[in-house]
Order: C-alpha cells, then sequence, then structure tokens
C-alpha cells in the first residue's frame, strides 16, 4: 500500500475521536448557545512578498509551518471589489459575492441585477480581465473584482476548521487539485490534504506565493461519513464568511 492509501487513525484528528452529536454538544457548550459567526473561525492567509510558511492560530500565539494538513470540510469561492487601492487593515469590501455569481453592495458601475435586486458578476465590467491596477496604477491582464477561493481545513488539534483564503493566483491550482480527485471519484472530504506554498514571479517581475497541493492519506469509509456530517452541520455558518481586503495578498500581481 502506497503512503497517499494509508489509512488515517480517528485519534489523529480531534474531531473524529468523538461522535458527531458529542462534538456539536462541545461547540454549542463554548459558545454559549451563540452561532458561529463569519468573525469567529480562525484564519490563515496567503503571505506576502512571496513567502513559503504559513501562519497559523494555535493557543500558544502564531506558528509558522511550511506545510498545512487536514481534511478539506467545505470550500466555496466569491468575488470581492475595493473602490480605493488596498493599503492596510481589514476592510470590508465595497461589493462582494459568497458565490461569484451574484454580489450586493457598491460596485461603482452600472451593472445588470437579478430579481432580488442582486448584481449578476458575469455581466459586471469590473469582473473583466483587464480591469485590475498593478502597483503603479497600471492596468494589467486581471480582474478589479478578485476571485478567491476559500477552503475549510479541519486540522488534527481542533474541533472547528481553518479558514484558508486564496488570492486569485492560487485559485487555478486549487480547482486542478480538485479536478483531478474528481476524476479518480474520491471526494475532498475523504482524504487528507497538503498544501504547501513556492515562490513564484509575475511577469512584470513581482515576487508572489502561490499554494500547491498534495494528497495525504485516506479516510475510511466511516471517519469520511462523519466529515461529511461534521460539514453538514456547520454549513450555514462557513457559507457566511467573507473574505477580507488583508487576505488578497497578491491584489497587484498579474500572473
Amino acid at each position: 500500500m502506497s503512503p497517499g492509501q494509508e489509512l488515517v487513525k480517528p485519534e489523529d484528528y480531534a474531531a473524529l475521536a468523538m461522535p458527531t452529536e458529542d462534538l456539536a454538544v462541545v461547540i454549542e457548550e463554548n459558545l454559549a448557545g451563540q452561532k458561529i459567526s463569519e468573525f469567529d473561525l480562525d484564519r490563515v492567509k496567503m503571505p506576502a512578498g512571496g513567502g513559503t510558511s504559513w501562519e497559523v492560530p494555535t493557543l500558544d500565539g502564531t506558528e509558522a509551518v511550511k506545510e498545512l494538513e487536514g481534511v478539506i470540510v467545505y470550500w466555496k469561492e466569491g468575488r470581492s471589489f475595493w473602490k480605493e487601492k488596498y493599503s492596510g487593515g481589514s476592510e470590508p469590501p465595497d461589493c462582494s459575492s459568497p458565490d461569484a455569481q451574484f454580489a450586493t453592495g457598491d460596485p461603482g458601475v452600472a451593472v445588470p441585477t437579478d430579481e432580488h435586486g442582486r448584481f449578476i458578476c458575469a455581466q459586471c465590467p469590473n469582473a473583466e480581465f483587464g480591469t485590475a491596477e498593478n502597483d503603479k496604477g497600471e492596468k494589467g491582464r486581471g480582474q478589479a473584482c478578485k476571485l478567491q477561493r476559500q477552503l475549510f481545513l479541519l486540522t488534527p488539534k481542533s474541533l472547528l476548521p481553518l479558514v484558508v483564503s486564496l488570492p486569485p493566483s492560487s485559485v487555478a491550482p486549487a480547482k486542478k487539485y480538485m479536478l483531478r480527485l474528481a476524476g479518480f471519484s474520491t471526494p475532498y472530504s475523504s482524504v487528507i490534504t497538503k498544501i504547501a506554498l513556492t515562490q513564484e514571479k509575475s511577469q512584470g517581475g513581482i515576487t508572489y506565493s502561490q499554494a500547491t497541493f498534495a494528497l495525504g492519506e485516506k479516510l475510511t469509509p466511516e471517519d469520511a461519513e462523519k466529515v461529511r456530517e461534521f460539514a453538514a452541520k456547520l454549513r450555514p455558518s462557513l457559507e457566511q464568511v467573507e473574505v477580507r481586503a488583508d487576505e488578497v495578498a497578491d491584489g497587484g500581481v498579474e500572473v
């Protein structure tokens, strides 16, 4: 049996070592009946400047790791648009979409809307390629309205997933990995995924970080089912998590 096919023991992951109903009780007790909001989960963002280490929140502070490892319990894509150039901080976007299809806010341009008054992303000028501005204020090949992918990664020590925010330059590698799993009839929630970082350079000479994906061990059928049940309970909360300005580290990079 190859390393990529070894079965993971349930005790390796805190969330898999207890019954799903017990897990729900622990979460509810710790939150004192409050719902999980988009601001409650720990987040891991792409490092700026071509860094090759992730900064992961822990009980003892932030830990730098070369590779994230865990089970992807859910993922989603969204779009975010800021009228002003990012200058630091975590400003919310002026216009955003939780599903990359329909948006709300102020796009600053005329955009067709659906029957609910939401802007249609596919028909928004800000989503056209060639509308993004680089660090010099010049138009590049990218989109002014950034497409991001958020992965919700269940790690061994935590009962709640990490939010891993991937900027535009890492969306394609993530999609390719998911398609590869699909090609082998393997649900992403049934395997351990390893996410590392490489240093890349854009056509304009800007150094940036890009995520890489590798298959780890497969879960047992029992644990894979437990992950699906766990994800179903958390999904309403995970769908509300939005991308922040400081998580789009390569916003000025044209790749």
